[in-house]
């Protein structure tokens, strides 16, 4: 709350900030008690925090033809979520301020299709005002071959083949009204006219309604947000990599958006359940192996790291363990063994080259 205000207060030119200043310390002093005594009481945990879209979520969607190009409705939904997926758009005014020309069809160089975002206007974190701050790299999304079905190109341009003639300028309002008159050869799906900010605003929410998805978790417009960062987090995309697709600044925000999946916590509360099974386990068949192999009477090359392998030599005194001990006593569950110390001796008759 105080960061909005803070926010409202620079942008107005107010000469302090309640952040930083000395003259608002009380003021966050008062703040921070409070917040100790919420948390005592157990609030402040973000009950009703939006979570993040899932796949199962998005294939459900596409199951009961609420995404897709074979409507106007789920043509619109389709086209809105690839924006705020793979561009990371916030759902909010960024949606509303985008212009048809501020996405492109281009091509590479192995001729592949892609859609790159390549006009961006003002945005949460970059106002304007600072006219070096700007996105560094601007997002595509490829087309996808294998599955065509949801392919973000093809989406693109089914949009773009029902869009009426007029609308298809540079500056023209990306998202339009469905045409809901009845469906006449040649008739464009969508009109001449921009989607209400309502409608843009409750994009989620209709479709839940249009699945039928019950689930007690909030899902809503920002859910695609969080769906796009906790993706690229559980496959192990780079927060600084993350962060020019989503423009946050710094990595802590990449933190607080991301959770800990269900399949981690399955996953980690198996091993936590196993732990004392597992590490004596390993423990056993360290000790096993190591005794097997140590009191082999004979080595060969093979066995050898791959360095010494097709090497020109003639000696290699090679002391398996530690100079100052003569011997080490390994256990394993059953079996008590002694492992002496070990000299190997490589020998090789070919002349040495340069």
């Amino acid at each position: 709350m105080l960061q909005s205000i803070d926010r409202y207060l620079r942008q107005n030119n107010y000469g302090a900030s309640i952040l930083h200043d000395t003259a608002f310390l009380g003021v966050r002093d008062i703040l921070k008690k409070k917040q100790r005594e919420l948390k005592s009481h157990g609030k402040g945990n973000k009950p009703n925090a939006a979570e993040p879209l899932t796949d199962d979520d998005i294939n459900d969607l596409y199951a009961k033809k609420v995404l897709g190009i074979h409507a106007p409705r789920p043509l619109l939904n389709i086209v809105w979520l690839n924006n705020c997926v793979f561009f990371g758009m916030r759902p909010g005014k960024e949606q509303r301020d985008l212009s048809w020309g501020d996405l492109q069809l281009k091509t590479d160089s192995s001729g592949t299709r892609f859609i790159q975002f390549t006009t961006e206007r003002q945005t949460k974190t970059r106002t304007g005002e600072n006219p070096r701050n700007r996105r560094e790299v601007k997002p595509v999304m490829y087309e996808n071959k294998e599955n065509p079905e949801r392919c973000p190109v093809t989406a693109y341009l089914k949009y773009k083949e029902e869009r009426p003639a007029e609308m298809c300028g540079h500056s023209s309002p990306f998202y339009l009204a469905i045409n809901t008159e009845i469906p006449k050869p040649g008739k464009r799906w969508f009109k001449t006219s921009a989607l209400g900010v309502n409608s843009l605003r409750n994009m989620m929410k209709t479709m839940q309604t249009a699945a039928g998805m019950e689930t007690d978790r909030k899902i809503v417009n920002h859910s695609t947000r969080k769906h796009l960062i906790q993706k690229l987090v559980d496959n192990e995309i780079p927060a600084n990599e993350i962060m020019q697709i989503t423009e946050h600044k710094n990595v802590s925000s990449i933190n607080n958006y991301s959770t800990m999946s269900a399949t981690r916590q399955q996953q980690i509360s198996g091993i936590l359940s196993n732990s004392t099974c597992s590490a004596s386990v390993q423990k056993s068949h360290f000790s096993t192996s190591f005794v097997r192999n140590s009191t082999s009477g004979n080595t060969s090359l093979g066995n050898l790291p791959s360095f010494l392998q097709n090497c020109n030599v003639q000696t290699v005194n090679i002391n398996l363990l530690q100079p100052n001990s003569s011997s080490i006593v390994m256990e394993s569950s059953d079996t008590v063994s002694t492992v002496n110390r070990r000299r190997i001796i490589l020998e090789s008759s070919s002349e040495e080259s340069q």
